[in-house]
């Protein structure tokens, strides 16, 4: 795939500004490579946009809350059908405290077990970007290291396996 030609589809949930802020920074990177569109959850409609948008990479990232996957992303998940995003490149990632995992719980390992179900090949471990406080603000460097994966996304699957 020519890395120039990328077409990345972000959708995200942010309940404090966050996770919104994380993925501004890796629209950015990522413009460099072809076209982003970045859809907030409730204007989203996951097999609509993926397939309008002819989509090369498939990013989704939410906050964890309560150990789990936002509200409103679990229900965008739940109008997947199975197997509906067959083979899709997909990266999640989340927005979280910088506490074990085990103990905070992470939506970037929830949302990628759930869109595996619906058939989206995970091409990378899920990311964790942290904050300070539960409203924020985001920890000092994690908007360069969120530009900086979103780059290491498209680079791997530009990459011949």
């Amino acid at each position: 795939m020519k890395v120039s030609n990328m077409n990345t589809l972000i959708i995200y949930d942010s309940k404090f500004g966050n996770t919104g802020n994380v993925v501004q920074a890796m629209t950015l990177a990522l413009k460099n490579y072809g076209v982003v569109h970045a859809v907030s959850v409730d204007e989203a409609d996951i097999y609509t946009l993926v397939n309008a948008h002819k989509v090369n990479l498939l990013i989704i990232g939410c906050p964890t809350q309560k150990h789990n996957i936002s509200q409103g992303m679990l229900k965008l998940l739940d109008t997947i059908p199975p197997q509906a995003l067959m083979g899709l490149p997909t990266a999640t990632f989340d927005t979280r405290f910088t506490t074990p995992r085990w103990f905070s719980g992470s939506a970037a390992q929830k949302l990628s077990s759930l869109l595996n179900e619906k058939g989206a090949h995970i091409v990378v471990e899920p990311q964790s970007f942290y904050v300070e406080e539960a409203e924020g603000p985001l920890r000092i460097g994690e908007l360069d290291r969120a530009a900086a994966w979103a780059q290491s996304l498209v680079e791997q699957l530009a990459t011949p396996a």
